[in-house]
């Protein structure tokens, strides 16, 4: 397990400042990630906030919280590059594989250079079977809904902290959830490249 910097209690901007700026960013500097950046986007995207399991930076229906974020790690200060998985509770990092994944992940996102040209990435991933368990048939809209919260915090923590973003839904599943080694109960939903930004 690799323990994270705590992240910082306030940003240069407020929710509002960074609302009105928020944009999608696909130009990166060709500059290491500073591991603290990343680990506040992690916190801000889907870290423990409260006293109880369910007390995350972004809600969940029923408080289930079966979205599971990974960090695709290229060039990240500390860290090898592979992936790891986020532990909220312990506001760590868990290596899944180490390696350079972000050939085999562009080309899975059909192509999108921004996947390969950023120095790291968020991974969402879904088990649908745990939502369904208490959700039945809605379990998938659930998870669509509950993606769309921890992404939407993950752009707003990227403005805020000088950074830049841009989801990727355009891809294969079974490519990525190859790429990324994904266990079987577990589905792809979304990739969010990430960096310092170029004006």
């Amino acid at each position: 397990m690799i323990s994270l910097p705590e992240p910082p209690a306030a940003a240069g901007m407020d929710v509002f400042e960074a609302i009105r700026k928020r944009r999608s960013r696909r130009s990166f500097a060709e500059a290491p990630l500073p591991l603290a950046s990343a680990a506040a986007v992690l916190f801000y995207t889907a870290g423990l906030t409260g006293a109880r399991n369910h007390h995350r930076a972004a809600p969940s229906a029923g408080g289930i919280h079966a979205i599971t974020v990974r960090l695709v790690a290229r060039e990240v200060e500390g860290l090898e590059p592979g992936v790891y998985r986020y532990l909220p509770l312990e506001h760590a990092l868990e290596i899944h594989f180490e390696g350079d994944v972000r050939q085999a992940l562009c080309a899975a996102c059909l192509g999108q250079r921004l996947v390969f040209e950023a120095p790291a990435a968020l991974a969402f991933s879904a088990d649908i079977g745990r939502i369904a368990a208490r959700y039945g048939g809605r379990a998938e809209r659930y998870a669509a809904l509950d993606c769309g919260h921890y992404a939407q915090n993950a752009y707003l923590a990227c403005e805020a902290l000088g950074l830049g973003t841009c989801g990727v839904g355009a891809f294969r599943d079974a490519e990525v959830a190859s790429c990324l080694r994904l266990p079987e109960n577990e589905r792809p939903l979304y990739v969010l490249p990430f960096g310092e930004v170029t004006e």
